[in-house]
């Protein structure tokens, strides 16, 4: 029995069989151990490994689109459509177009406002914000015209404001539109046969799919026109709090505008900064942004008013005004 000793560091397996026989047996590895056991699951880990070489490509080029998107979504927010946009961001702050008659819509030919504008907050829920006003504020009857949005309990519906020196005509509500704050929209106002008063809008400039809305209509009674001497005026003006950017404006008049208002309004949509080819440039009273970049063949003038914060000195103002200077205490101390 002296010579019966296993080789451990072989992996020899001993064990007796009949007649106390020893069999000497190579013991598997760890890793053909751990296979053999595997052996069942074999054509479950092949599936497995198939479809993780197929997965991870296609999971990879998933998030590669998705990150491509979110960097062109980035560009898309930091580089703006509407360069030329004039920006008001302060109470006092507007724009406006001097007054002109030819504004002013009327009897005898078709008439097309257009503007666009992105808001830096929306209105609350009963609130209302003047987009555009050209309304005489002090006569009995506020004659002129205005066009704002408002807030009920659903959602945001554009207001327009078309009334006469006679009293006729007043506030008129129009459908809803999806607005988005810090998002491009554009609303034209339109005036035809001395009576259809028209709305149609464009909820988002990058929503070309959605296309123009008509938001809706009214006939008005006969001789209902906006006649005012006001300015055209946007922005922060008076007590109104828009807080936003105004883009390109334009005011259209002649017989073409009629013709087809929703086209004219759809290649303002996808071109805002040029003139519709549906558009003669004998009926084009104003176009453009506001102030000195206005274009206006028939010399119509724009401007921006911008607040100026005055510092007081009262020292300089006495001194102008050829009064003396209330004494502090340098000037005391040095009398006595």
């Amino acid at each position: 029995m002296e010579n019966q000793v296993a080789d451990t560091s072989l992996r020899f397996f001993q064990f007796p069989l009949r007649g106390m026989r020893w069999i000497y047996r190579i013991s598997p590895t760890p890793l053909q151990f751990f296979m053999e056991k595997l052996r069942p699951l074999r054509g479950v880990v092949l599936a497995v490994v198939f479809f993780l070489s197929f997965a991870a490509p296609i999971s990879l080029g998933y998030y590669a689109v998705r990150l491509i998107t979110a960097a062109q979504d980035d560009v898309k927010q930091t580089v703006d459509p509407l360069p030329g946009a004039v920006r008001f961001s302060a109470q006092g702050m507007y724009g406006k177009i001097i007054n002109d008659a030819r504004l002013t819509p009327n009897s005898t030919l078709p008439y097309l406002f257009s503007g666009w504008f992105k808001m830096s907050q929306l209105p609350a829920v009963g609130q209302r914000i003047m987009l555009m006003a050209r309304f005489n504020p002090h006569s009995a009857v506020n004659e002129g015209m205005a066009l704002g949005v408002s807030r009920d309990a659903i959602g945001y519906r554009p207001v327009v404001y078309w009334r006469s020196a006679s009293g006729a005509g007043g506030w008129y509500q129009f459908e809803r539109i999806a607005l988005r704050s810090r998002v491009w929209f554009q609303l034209g106002l339109s005036f035809r046969e001395g009576r259809l008063l028209g709305l149609h809008g464009v909820a988002d400039i990058d929503d070309l799919a959605s296309g123009v809305q008509l938001l809706g209509g009214y006939e008005l009674a006969p001789e209902t026109y906006p006649s005012t001497s006001m300015d055209m005026v946007f922005g922060a003006y008076g007590q109104n709090p828009f807080r936003g950017f105004v883009g390109p404006i334009a005011v259209f008049s002649g017989e073409e505008v009629g013709r087809d208002i929703h086209g004219v309004l759809k290649r303002l949509m996808r071109s805002p900064e040029e003139l519709p080819d549906l558009i003669p440039d004998n009926s084009v009273v104003v176009r453009g942004y506001l102030g000195e970049q206005l274009q206006s063949a028939l010399g119509i003038r724009s401007e921006v008013v911008r607040p100026v914060k005055k510092q007081v000195n009262e020292a300089a103002e006495a001194t102008a005004k050829k009064l003396p200077v209330a004494p502090t205490k340098d000037t005391l101390k040095r009398k006595k």
